[in-house]
């Protein structure tokens, strides 16, 4: 069950000398008054439920909110005895999904932590995670899983193409992503945050040469030839031309 957009409900039957005529059913009235820890005035619903049942799944709720529940005994004269309670969605599903992949310092192998990673990222990745989901009643302290992601498949993935081609919302953390300052989406529809800022340095890579940066670069140097002989052909043309300009210059030595 996704605890973080559904309510289990339980209730006792209603005493037979509390009822103003024969139990019909029960109409359960929620609505969200409070999100993210702010005042929230959500749309009122209710669903009829009929007189045997006494427990309930309210389902399709916000995460992290907290909801006005009101169950009410339906008799054949109106609505009988009510009960009013509060209860709250949680932040976090218990188990949070990763796809990772390698990269130096960010995210390296280090066998010595418990989930058998080090570099800058994991740890941050795991403190946060606890941190924001805190404590859930239904299932307690929320944790991030950096075996398997969202959809049942190993989390570390081999390259950077590979690691865009697992981002998905099946997934709740991917990691590391080049982003830039500031930015808060990726590809429009998935959340960002910037956590580490790295130094602003960027290749310029001719790939018909080949993906490889090193080899993409020495293949793009000797690529301008052409404007390296032009260079060296005006610096000779212009050393030429001082030294003939040197050569007939009259130099007096004797004073007038």
């Amino acid at each position: 069950m996704d605890d973080t957009h559904t309510i289990p409900l339980r209730w006792s039957h209603i005493p037979s000398y509390l009822l103003n005529g024969i139990l019909t059913g029960y109409r359960i009235r929620y609505q969200a008054i409070e999100m993210g820890e702010y005042p929230y005035e959500g749309k009122p619903r209710e669903v009829i439920l009929p007189p045997e049942n006494a427990s309930t799944v309210l389902r399709e709720l916000e995460s992290f909110a907290v909801y006005r529940i009101e169950v009410i005994g339906l008799t054949i004269k109106g609505d009988g005895p009510s009960q009013v309670v509060f209860a709250e969605t949680c932040r976090c599903v218990k188990r949070l999904t990763t796809n990772w992949m390698i990269l130096d310092p960010y995210v390296s192998k280090d066998n010595s932590t418990k989930h058998g990673l080090g570099g800058l990222m994991p740890s941050f990745v795991d403190d946060m995670a606890v941190t924001c989901c805190q404590s859930c009643k239904t299932h307690g302290v929320s944790y991030v899983d950096f075996d398997w992601n969202g959809k049942g498949k190993p989390s570390i993935q081999p390259t950077g193409e590979a690691l865009r081609l697992n981002i998905h919302h099946a997934t709740d953390f991917s990691f590391p992503v080049y982003g830039y300052k500031l930015q808060d989406r990726f590809r429009h529809e998935y959340g960002y945050t910037g956590m580490i800022e790295s130094p602003g340095i960027a290749y310029i890579i001719n790939t018909k040469f080949g993906n490889q940066i090193s080899t993409s670069v020495v293949h793009s140097i000797f690529a301008c030839w052409p404007l390296a002989l032009i260079s060296i052909l005006l610096a000779y043309i212009s050393g030429f031309a001082i030294w003939a300009m040197v050569g007939h210059t009259f130099i007096f030595t004797n004073s007038y």
